[in-house]
C-alpha cells in the first residue's frame, strides 16, 4: 500500500519499488475498459498490481461493442484470497441481443416524444395566429367594413378554427403527458455489460463465492430510465 502511494516502504532503496505484500484477501472485480492483457502491459510496473491475479471470464465478450472495450470486465484478487481454483463466467446473451432491443426501444420512445413537442409547437403557432385573427375581424365589425352578415361568418368561421386547433394543443399534450409516464425498465440483461459470476473452490468443504453484477451506468440496479 505504502509502494502504490508513491511511499518508499521499509528495506526498499530509494528509487526501488517493493512488493506489495496484502495482509488480507483483496478482491477487485469491474468494468476496467481495457482487455485484460492491455491492463496488464500498463500495469507490469506497479508493485501493487503485481501482486494481483487476474481472473477473466473465460474471454467472453463482457460488454457492448460500443463500450471502449469489449472484454474490459474482469477481476483481480490478492492476499489470501485462496489458493484454490478459480472459475469465473459472464451470464446472460453475449450478443447483447436484449440490450440493443431495449436501447431501440429507448430511441424510439424519445423520438416520439420529439415529434409530439414540434406538432404542439406548430399547433401553438398557428393557434395564436387564429385568436390574432378573431379580434381582427371584431375590428373590423366595429368599424362597419364589411357586411353584417358576412362579418359574422368571418368570424363563426376562424373561432371554428380556433376551437379545433385547440383542442388539437390538449390531445398533443396529453398524449405527451401519456409518454412521458412510461417508463424503460433497465435490468441486468437490458445492460450494456453482461453480469459476471467468479467462484474460488479452497479444496475443502467449503466454498468461497464471489459474485459481481455490475453495469457501468447504474451498478446493475434495476432502474428507471
Amino acid at each position: 500500500v505504502l509502494a502504490a502511494a508513491g511511499a518508499t516502504p521499509p528495506g526498499a532503496e530509494a528509487g526501488e519499488e517493493a512488493e506489495v505484500c496484502f495482509p488480507m484477501p483483496c478482491f477487485l472485480a469491474g468494468d476496467f475498459n481495457l482487455d485484460p492483457a492491455d491492463f496488464r502491459e500498463r500495469t507490469c510496473e506497479s508493485a501493487f498490481w503485481r501482486a494481483f491475479e487476474f481472473r477473466e471470464p473465460g474471454g467472453e465478450k463482457t460488454a457492448h461493442r460500443s463500450n471502449p472495450a469489449t472484454r474490459g470486465d474482469f477481476a483481480a484478487s490478492a492476499g489470501n484470497s485462496g489458493p484454490g481454483t478459480w472459475t469465473s463466467s459472464a451470464l446472460g446473451p453475449e450478443d447483447f441481443g436484449p440490450f440493443e432491443s431495449y436501447a431501440a426501444d429507448v430511441t424510439r420512445a424519445a423520438e416520439g416524444l420529439i415529434q409530439l413537442k414540434l406538432g404542439q409547437v406548430k399547433l401553438e403557432v398557428g393557434l395564436r395566429a387564429l385568436e390574432r385573427s378573431v379580434l381582427d375581424v371584431q375590428d373590423l365589425c366595429s368599424e362597419d367594413a364589411l357586411a353584417s352578415a358576412n362579418r359574422a361568418a368571418m368570424r363563426e368561421a376562424l373561432e371554428g378554427c380556433r376551437k379545433s386547433v385547440a383542442s388539437a394543443v390538449r390531445c398533443l399534450k396529453r398524449e405527451t403527458r401519456i409518454k412521458k409516464a412510461k417508463r424503460q425498465r433497465k435490468g441486468l440483461h437490458t445492460s450494456d455489460h453482461r453480469p459476471l459470476h467468479f467462484e474460488c473452490s479452497l479444496g475443502g468443504p467449503s466454498t468461497a463465492t464471489a459474485e459481481t453484477l455490475m453495469d457501468s451506468r447504474q451498478q446493475f440496479q434495476d432502474v428507471m430510465v
